[in-house]
């Protein structure tokens, strides 16, 4: 009896509920320099103001503008240098030479930029009309003491991390990231126990699938290949489970005699699955000794779109954070079709044209083993199972495979 085949969203729906509810968050306490991906465990608080005093904004002499003009000179008292504040106030009369990020001494409240300066000895003259508070930056106009700068749950990156360093912060609290064991499966693939044959090929899936998870800010331990003994599958899964939040395995999945990991997983309860998808439609979810399991099918671009589909959802769902990756809309550049009962990844490369509107144009190969093809690709555009055809100019929703670099890009 031919097994009925679920929609992607069933699958989503099912793969969720086995997983169980969000793991509780672990953190740790990291240097900026390994803070970059890692998500904010807690709100930040600025301990200071930025700018600490009003400071100048320009190189330039400071003064009280009131007092001042451009018919008479200003003595020069001193001078004001970033690091090196004149502490000596400044009266009506009178002025000091500043540099860009001084504080401003007491008693001046303006800056004149030096070319709008003309200077003889010890005096200058201004050339321009006065204006209090011109060339000045504000005492915490960037921000206040005890003000949230970074909310909890932020995934930090180089904006975050100049701004956390502007405050003096050298250390943040994070969250642990999800700890992935990954594995490959079947006695052909270079590493595993039949290597030596002639017939051996290197596995793929595993260095890709890591590659991919770590964008999306796990902790994977890639843990080999799986022989072809049920025995040594269900051993090497048991050690996993000690210290991974998740395992995920690809290949041994399907309907063949020898696909070991379907049979190991059904015994132990993990009922395989068909999704109504392509590419990839055998896999399995469930949980292997209390922690969740995914088992991804073996073509590689099969087990990429279900990692996209499937494992995506799961890590943002176990983990209580924000899909490091979101869908987004874009416009078709060319018509596609689909099959009308099943979803559809198609292979793509996205861009953003000079109106500043973001297409997307699939790819001519489009088959599960073809690896050279995702060379090319920088999204997936999904068609869902009531799509067959779709024209020029109509909008799909695509899933990211790398950051939009901007520009004109398009064919």
């Amino acid at each position: 009896m031919t097994q009925p085949r679920i929609s992607v969203a069933e699958a989503r729906q099912m793969l969720l509920a086995a997983m169980g509810d969000a793991l509780p968050p672990a953190t740790q306490r990291v240097a900026l320099a390994q803070a970059v991906g890692r998500c904010l465990a807690s709100d930040i608080k600025a301990p200071l103001d930025i700018p600490e005093a009003d400071i100048s904004a320009m190189d330039g002499v400071a003064f009280t503008a009131q007092q001042a003009g451009t018919k008479q000179p200003l003595r020069i008292v001193g001078k004001s240098l970033a690091g090196h504040p004149c502490t000596t106030p400044v009266a009506t009369g009178e002025a000091v030479e500043i540099a860009t990020g001084a504080w401003l001494p007491e008693g001046c409240d303006s800056v004149m930029p030096i070319e709008a300066c003309r200077f003889d000895h010890q005096q200058v003259w201004l050339e321009q009309l006065p204006q209090v508070g011109r060339n000045v930056r504000r005492r915490a106009e960037v921000v206040a003491r005890g003000a949230v700068v970074i909310s909890a749950g932020e995934c930090l990156d180089f904006r975050h991390i100049a701004m956390l360093a502007a405050l003096g912060i050298e250390q943040v609290e994070v969250t642990r990231p999800l700890r992935i064991a990954l594995f490959s499966s079947g006695d052909e693939l270079s590493g595993s126990s039949a290597s030596g044959s002639q017939q051996a090929r290197f596995d793929a899936n595993s260095p890709m699938l890591a590659a991919l998870l770590q964008c999306w800010g796990v902790e994977v331990s890639v843990c080999g290949v799986l022989e072809d003994s049920p025995a040594a599958i269900a051993e090497r899964l048991d050690a996993a489970a000690q210290h991974a939040d998740m395992l995920i395995t690809s290949g041994g999945i399907s309907r063949g005699p020898h696909d070991y990991v379907r049979d190991v997983l059904a015994e132990h309860g993990i009922v395989p699955q068909r999704m109504a998808h392509k590419p990839g439609q055998a896999l399995a979810f469930g949980r292997w000794q209390q922690v969740p399991l995914i088992a991804l099918p073996g073509n590689p671009l099969a087990a990429l779109g279900c990692c996209v589909q499937l494992v995506r959802p799961a890590l943002t769902h176990l983990s209580g954070t924000a899909d490091p990756m979101p869908t987004l809309a874009a416009t078709l550049a060319v018509p596609v079709s689909g099959r009308a009962g099943r979803s559809e990844l198609l292979l793509a490369h996205y861009w953003v044209n000079e109106e500043g509107r973001l297409y997307a144009l699939p790819l001519a190969k489009q088959n599960s083993h073809q690896l050279d093809a995702l060379l090319q690709a920088s999204c997936l555009i999904e068609l869902d199972e009531h799509t067959s055809r779709l024209s020029e100019g109509e909008r799909v929703v695509i899933h990211p495979l790398v950051a939009l670099s901007g520009g004109n890009h398009g064919q």
